[in-house]
């Protein structure tokens, strides 16, 4: 395979790196990274529901009976469905993986209101300890199909850097929350 580098770039005021690939052949891959300033636990908390509620664009998550089964599924089912309603649209994920140890949470976007412009995307969360200063190193990956183009592309990139900034404000947040009742 051969995979050509779009975009690399190094914030240092806020500690944050930025890596876009795009395989050449085979399906696109957009993955953003960051650092964020809170432990993995406290990270993990607000990423492993699935639910968004840091993004300020959400406004309501229903959790779904996994594909017609008619089992009870909670927040943590992997093959649980999730309608996510934004201010602009509806999207309905379905959990692949679901990984503890790891600290990774793996998605498929099965539908979305209105239609979006690719046939298939498989989205990754991966969050890795920073031992030398109690934060979070942070990924957020898509593989598209084919038919995605280099606008969605792009706008899958700069949605990731929002979603790093909300998630970071969410949390400064709740921890000042959490300092007050202390």
């Amino acid at each position: 395979k051969h995979v050509a580098q779009i975009f690399v770039w190094t914030v240092c005021e806020n500690l944050t790196k930025i890596t876009s690939t795009m395989s050449s052949v085979g399906s696109p891959h957009v993955e953003e990274t960051a650092i964020i300033e809170s432990p993995i636990e406290k990270v993990w908390k607000s990423v492993r529901p699935l639910d968004f509620k840091f993004l300020p664009d959400v406004e309501n998550v229903e959790v779904l009976a996994s594909d017609g089964d008619k089992k009870q599924v909670t927040l943590d089912s992997v093959g649980g469905l999730r309608k996510i309603k934004y201010k602009k649209s509806t999207q309905t994920v379905k959990i692949l993986e679901i990984s503890d140890i790891n600290y990774s949470i793996t998605y498929d976007l099965i539908m979305a209101e209105p239609a979006v412009g690719f046939s298939s995307a498989v989205y990754t969360i991966k969050l890795q300890r920073v031992t030398e200063n109690s934060s979070t190193f942070m990924s957020w990956s898509t593989d598209f199909s084919n038919d995605a183009s280099q606008e969605i592309l792009q706008d899958n990139k700069y949605k990731k850097l929002e979603g790093f900034e909300a998630l970071r404000t969410y949390l400064k947040k709740e921890s000042a929350e959490e300092q007050k009742k202390a």
